[in-house]
């Protein structure tokens, strides 16, 4: 089994995921939530990869590239078998075409500042005592890294143990330049194109192969499948024998094969789903927002029609007519506004449940409770909404107060529970977010 190969030292994976941006010319990637739990099943799956639970470490939406990096390089300073670290999001390159992996607070600007550059997770796993070293990076300009430590190996091969050309290191890239995610409104079950594949692989297995699968043989089946779909090449390097690591029992040898139409095993009913916002009703204001102009035209109209007026009756309705103008623009730019707020507020939320626990997300701001920390989780109606409501037990922080217009969760200390979110603004109907809850919570569900 691949875990054999692990027992000769300590081993640890890092999953850094980021879904929510708070920069808003940043896209929200809900694939990459979704690709992030995949990937932790997967390797977590005692049929398939074998890794224990607890030696799965889940970074998503962190904010600070300074505490990331911090805890990528203690990980790999304490791992001596295999050390596996696995990103998905964005990727920007800086003007000395660093790639940068970018985290919640990172902003497309500075990327070099705000974000996590890669030489300091190449510089962990360079200076990491683990025997194999993995690294999987699901993000746009990912095969930069690998083209940069050719060129490295190339000029010198000296310096072999330099960049993160280090004995038994594996890197695997999703795409030299642009990687592919479905359409925003298309994620809400789906990964990105490169893990989903992957994990296709994973689940499905690979009948003819082996048992099990090695890094290199996934590979060259992940890059058939990726380039008949039309989709970008993924890259790989590595050194010594570092492609012969067993990754995952083949599923197709095993009888642990998982339907391939199912890409993730959270998706199915009873283990988790994510939840995606509704666009809303922003476009009612964009909408309304046509009323001001029509008064706006009214006015003109006034003003042009009282042209033959006698001299103070003219001056009077030119005053009437440009002051009515001048509200009516005024309306106008703030209907529109409130409708572009309203829009951005309803799409920065998601709601994710698995038999994990719950969390919402809003923006750069993220709310979770695992199971064991809830008492009890049922639908209440409040203000005419059906809300889902918590109670926490004593020893758990309760959330702070919600602010005006915001979808996050908030305290009512009258009724001693706290409202976690309401049920509508998700694309989903409330009757599919209540039985997905209700069965990931099992008996923390309350009619």
């Amino acid at each position: 089994m691949p875990a054999d190969r692990r027992r000769s030292g300590v081993s640890h994976a890092v999953l850094v995921a980021t879904s929510v941006h708070r920069d808003e010319s940043l896209p929200d990637l809900p694939a990459a939530a979704n690709s992030v739990l995949g990937m932790r099943a997967a390797l977590t799956d005692p049929a398939l990869c074998g890794w224990p639970a607890g030696d799965v470490t889940v970074l998503h939406n962190e904010g600070d590239s300074r505490v990331v990096a911090q805890r990528i390089r203690q990980v790999a300073r304490e791992t001596t078998g295999v050390l596996l670290l696995y990103f998905v999001g964005h990727g920007m390159l800086t003007a000395e075409g660093e790639l940068c992996l970018a985290l919640a607070d990172t902003t497309a600007a500075d990327p070099d500042l705000t974000g996590l550059e890669y030489s300091r997770i190449r510089t962990a796993l360079r200076d990491s005592p683990a025997a194999v070293k993995i690294a999987v990076l699901d993000c746009c300009y990912a095969g930069s890294v690998i083209q940069t430590e050719t060129l490295s190996a190339g000029l010198s091969a000296g310096l072999i143990a330099d960049q993160s050309d280090v004995r038994g290191v594996y890197t695997l890239t999703a795409s030299d330049l642009a990687a592919h995610v479905v359409p925003f409104g298309e994620q809400v079950d789906a990964c990105t194109s490169f893990t989903g594949e992957l994990l296709r692989l994973i689940r499905g297995g690979l009948p003819g192969e082996p048992d099990p699968l090695t890094l290199g043989v996934l590979y060259g089946h992940l890059r058939h499948r990726l380039r008949a779909r039309g989709l970008p090449d993924p890259n790989q390097r590595g050194t010594d024998n570092a492609h012969d690591f067993p990754f995952t029992r083949n599923a197709a040898r095993t009888g642990a094969r998982t339907p391939p139409s199912l890409d993730l095993p959270i998706v199915q009913a009873g283990q988790g789903r994510t939840f995606a916002p509704s666009r809303g009703l922003g476009w009612m204001w964009w909408l309304a927002s046509l009323l001001p102009l029509a008064l706006a035209g009214a006015f003109i109209w006034l003003i042009a029609g009282s042209l033959r007026a006698p001299g103070l009756l003219l001056a009077i309705l030119t005053v009437i007519g440009i002051v009515g103008c001048a509200y009516s623009l005024g309306l106008f730019v703030n209907m529109v506004q409130r409708g572009n707020q309203r829009m951005r507020r309803r799409l920065a939320r998601l709601l994710i449940v698995n038999t994990a626990g719950i969390e919402v997300r809003v923006r750069d701001q993220r709310w979770h409770y695992r199971w064991a920390d809830v008492s009890r989780i049922a639908e209440r109606r409040r203000n005419f909404r059906r809300c889902i409501c918590i109670d926490l037990k004593p020893t758990i922080m309760l959330p702070s107060a919600q602010r005006n217009g915001d979808f996050s969760p908030r305290y009512d200390p009258g009724r001693g529970e706290v409202l976690f979110t309401t049920l509508s603004g998700y694309r989903a109907r409330p009757e599919e977010i209540v039985r997905e809850i209700a069965q990931c919570a099992g008996p923390k569900w309350v009619d």
